[in-house]
């Protein structure tokens, strides 16, 4: 079944929708093999989670009878935002590695471990880190902000356990941000980064887009999404 919304600019958003094994991935495929069968001129992009990009290449590949892709590309969002930097500038800022991020954690927790009522005593407990660092990148994911911490955590009593602990993560978030500001980029913050320069850039002007094998998206996906809305043909 296929749903097709009207958006600004001529440009449109469709839902292919049915049950599993109905053939919606292959009604994408079809799709994009007749385009580029058509010589179509503007982007073609088929943008899947990051673990399917390369099964999604073969399977295209397969049903064009080439020995690879032209015209097209097969995405993933951080794919994407790779491309996008290329553009638009940002490629080459260093990246923070996964093990740096926890060790910029462990000092700044061992920094702040006295003035820390409810995390005190964590800090020093085997796994507190890597909990910290996952829960700076779900914050980061869902565009949660030290700032929208310390406001929640203004909005309840004192003496609330839950306002001690955002307090504190706030102080915590807040921190890590602050020490890699300067040097470093966290990949956590790709997609966010790489949505505020895709207006700036070309790469998708006029593309058609099919977005296949997701359960779910992230806010920082969505706000991708967005973007790519205001800049394809249809989405």
């Amino acid at each position: 079944v296929i749903k097709s919304l009207p958006t600004e600019k001529n440009m449109s958003l469709r839902f292919i929708y049915g049950r599993s094994g109905s053939g919606k991935t292959r009604f994408c495929l079809e799709e994009m093999k007749s385009k580029i069968q058509g010589g179509a001129a503007h982007p073609l992009v088929l943008l899947v989670p990051e673990q399917f990009t390369h099964q999604a290449e073969r399977d295209l590949i397969k049903l064009l009878g080439t020995g690879g892709v032209l015209g097209a590309h097969v995405l993933s969002f951080r794919r994407m935002a790779f491309r996008i930097f290329n553009e638009g500038g940002g490629i080459t800022y260093p990246h923070l590695h996964p093990a740096g991020k926890c060790m910029i954690i462990y000092r700044i927790l061992d920094r702040m471990k006295d003035r820390l009522t409810v995390f005190g005593k964590s800090a020093d407990c085997r796994g507190f880190v890597n909990t910290i660092a996952d829960l700076i990148t779900e914050f980061k994911r869902h565009n949660i902000s030290p700032e929208d911490l310390d406001q929640e955590a203004g909005g309840l009593a004192e003496d609330n356990g839950l306002q001690l602990k955002l307090a504190e993560l706030n102080f915590i978030y807040a921190a890590f941000e602050e020490t890699i500001a300067a040097r470093f980029r966290d990949g956590d913050d790709d997609l966010t980064l790489a949505a505020d320069k895709l207006e700036a850039t070309s790469l998708f002007d006029g593309a058609d887009i099919w977005i296949d094998g997701f359960v779910n998206f992230t806010p920082q996906e969505y706000k991708m999404i967005a973007k790519l809305l205001a800049k394809a043909r249809q989405v």
